[in-house]
């Protein structure tokens, strides 16, 4: 009879874990990107008005400023065809441009985003920000190992219990 009690605590308890559990691991993962999607979008919705503007060097300022406070990769491509910030090349540019905003997943992972945006003075700028695969993820694992370890716990306490509970239950029959 001990030993049905425990399993069946073993049982139930590990499914209700792994019911939290899993959930709860997702919810990680996704926080994680939104994070860090959040910032790319925080970085490009400050650079617009500036670029508004038509105001370069302040431009210039603004992409130096941001690139010191984000992990993301950050260009702005100008109308006259110079970049300011990280020089990267990239094909949907010109579609950019045109007035099409691009998101797209990379074969690395990395997230790129491609924003026109049309100048006071003419022409259209593109703000490129590309945020890595590392930082789309970054601290999931400790907080993933940090849920299992409980679900862990979880389950010990409760075999531990159950277990307890039948050895007294056996004494006392």
């Amino acid at each position: 009879m001990r030993r049905q009690l425990v399993m069946v605590a073993l049982a139930t308890t590990l499914t209700v874990t792994i019911a939290f559990v899993v959930p709860l691991a997702i919810l990680v993962r996704v926080l994680a990107a939104e994070r860090a999607l959040g910032d790319a979008d925080r970085v490009t919705r400050t650079l617009i008005p500036v670029l508004v503007s038509g105001d370069e060097s302040a431009a210039s300022l603004t992409v130096e400023q941001l690139r010191a406070t984000t992990n993301a990769t950050l260009s702005v491509h100008l109308p006259d065809g110079r970049v300011l910030g990280a020089d990267v090349t990239d094909d949907d540019v010109e579609t950019a441009r045109a007035g099409s905003a691009i998101a797209r997943t990379d074969a690395d992972g990395s997230r790129v985003s491609l924003t026109p945006v049309v100048r006071q003075t003419g022409g259209t700028s593109v703000i490129r920000v590309s945020v890595p695969a590392s930082l789309l993820t970054l601290g999931v694992w400790p907080a993933l190992r940090m849920l299992g370890a409980i679900g862990i716990g979880l389950v010990l306490i409760a075999v531990l219990i159950a277990d307890r509970l039948g050895r007294r239950a056996v004494t006392q029959a």
